[in-house]
């Protein structure tokens, strides 16, 4: 059973909570801790997630919490708190008004033993934070290696879009076995909806979450090569259509144009 480590409290204009790290890396937040009202569009992950958790199980109202909650991460607890992707290790703080992360850092040799810190969440969410810090609406620059032309890709936002996919296609129709990695993680490609060949047709950047579809090896292959891919991309356009507009990414041309990019005429 995970027993408690130290004493934390996160607070800021629109927020204050007070709770306990555990020693499994979560964090428990006690009842009656004030959460910001709104979250931010970029939330998303783990603090997304269990805000949202929070608020259609009716133990966040008025963004007050009513009932001591445990989050899956400090990371997880500190956006949802925020109401937008913060690292807990550097938000959290102790008694004494050290950082979580620098309380950690100095546990003792014995301490550490019985920690895992920090957890595969915090580092899931510092990807997440630092993805954010870099981000531009700039298009990929065009590279050049052994005489091949090629756009380097991000890896974050790959990553993003893979911590997003649930571990599951996003065809929903898709009925291929899955299997998973040697981490238990299930094994997925990453796919851009709109292929990053013609990124420069856009005035902003396609190499983003949003537009990174995480499928099956067979789907993948399929949507390539297969007698289904009309159908396939046009399931997956139309799921993906509004979150690419926001990021401002639009087809003039619509469905239609999105095919011709796979050679498909219509």
């Amino acid at each position: 059973m995970a027993y408690k480590i130290v004493s934390i409290v996160f607070h800021g204009k629109h927020f204050y909570a007070t709770g306990e790290y555990l020693s499994d890396g979560k964090v428990l937040i006690y009842k009656n801790s004030q959460f910001a009202k709104t979250i931010h569009d970029s939330l998303i992950s783990g603090g997304r997630t269990e805000r949202l958790y929070l608020e259609n199980s009716g133990l966040l109202k008025n963004g007050i919490l009513s009932q001591d909650y445990t989050f899956s991460s400090s990371s997880s607890a500190a956006s949802a708190i925020a109401g937008h992707n913060r690292n807990g290790l550097l938000e959290f703080k102790t008694i004494e008004g050290l950082t979580l992360g620098e309380y950690l850092n100095g546990l003792t040799k014995e301490d550490k033993d019985k920690e895992e810190v920090p957890s595969e969440a915090d580092k899931d969410d510092e990807i997440i934070e630092t993805y954010y810090g870099e981000i531009t609406d700039v298009p990929p620059e065009e590279k050049t290696r052994d005489g091949v032309k090629f756009y380097p890709r991000n890896e974050k936002a790959k990553k993003i879009a893979m911590m997003q996919s649930g571990d599951v296609c996003a065809l929903p129709t898709c009925k291929h076995p899955l299997f998973k990695r040697r981490s238990g993680r299930t094994y997925l490609e990453a796919h851009h909806l709109i292929p990053i060949s013609v990124c420069k047709e856009f005035s902003s950047n396609i190499d983003i979450p949003e537009n990174i579809v995480c499928l099956c090896p067979s789907c993948h292959r399929e949507i390539h090569h297969g007698e289904e891919a009309e159908r396939m991309i046009s399931e997956l356009y139309d799921e993906r259509k509004e979150a690419l507009e926001k990021k401002n990414i639009k087809l003039n041309g619509g469905l239609k144009q999105l095919l011709n990019y796979y050679g498909i005429k219509k």
